[in-house]
């Protein structure tokens, strides 16, 4: 059953190629966009055992889902504070912003 998973998984992953549905795969490990391909593809998993009628294992996809909805708002949220204090810096007060981030 693992290898159907994991077939299925890394076919969404597939599907984000600029011939397809053209996602950004650009992002490195630990990255908003990283995390958010994983949020992608673990849903579309989800939605290929429905479509087929193969049994899901819900909690290890909550699970799975859970670790990545945390990171991509934990980047999200410090990639927010980064943006904010980006005009500052360029005003000349880099020294103002440096200490909010």
């Amino acid at each position: 059953m693992l290898e159907i998973f994991l077939f299925k998984y890394n076919y969404a992953h597939c599907t984000g190629v600029s011939s397809r549905l053209n996602r950004d795969l650009s992002g490195r490990f630990d990255s908003a966009s990283y995390s958010r391909e994983e949020l992608v593809a673990d849903i579309a998993s989800c939605f290929v055992n429905s479509e087929l009628g193969l049994p899901t294992d819900i909690e290890n996809h909550a699970s799975h889902l859970s670790y990545w909805v945390d990171r991509f708002r934990r980047l999200r949220f410090v990639g927010h504070g980064q943006a904010r204090c980006a005009p500052e810096a360029r005003r000349g007060r880099a020294d103002d912003a440096a200490h909010r981030t």
